[in-house]
């Protein structure tokens, strides 16, 4: 029987996860917008304000990933049913980094830090 691999997720890839110079990450994408940010004066903090939106008649909340130069910013590599409903419901300019808008920022990464630019992070 093969062995599961840690880290993986459904719809997709291994899950690069720690944290990077006081900065959670939850994936390799998320790094690679912090370190282009940092590297080049983009002014980027975590996001720690939630927001309602509705959701199976009930009120949940939601939290974009990132204020990046005074916008909310997500990274969203998978849209589903309920990420269109929260990203839909977000009343304020919210830009979506998805798996298009991300490459620019991933090779920069690679460029100046290597294919393994996620050995940065330092994992808990």
């Amino acid at each position: 029987m093969a062995k599961k691999k840690r880290g993986w997720f459904k719809n997709g890839g291994e899950a690069h996860r720690g944290w990077y110079k006081g900065f959670w990450c939850d994936s390799s994408w998320e790094l690679a917008l912090i370190l282009y940010c940092q590297d080049n004066g983009v002014e980027i903090v975590r996001n720690t304000k939630n927001f309602p939106y509705m959701w199976r008649n009930r009120t949940e909340y939601y939290r974009p990933d990132f204020i990046m130069d005074g916008k909310y910013v997500e990274i969203k590599g998978y849209m589903d049913r309920r990420s269109k409903r929260k990203i839909g419901s977000f009343v304020q300019h919210l830009e979506v980094i998805d798996v298009k808008a991300i490459k620019p920022y991933l090779q920069w990464a690679v460029s100046h830090y290597g294919e393994n630019f996620y050995d940065l992070l330092e994992k808990s």
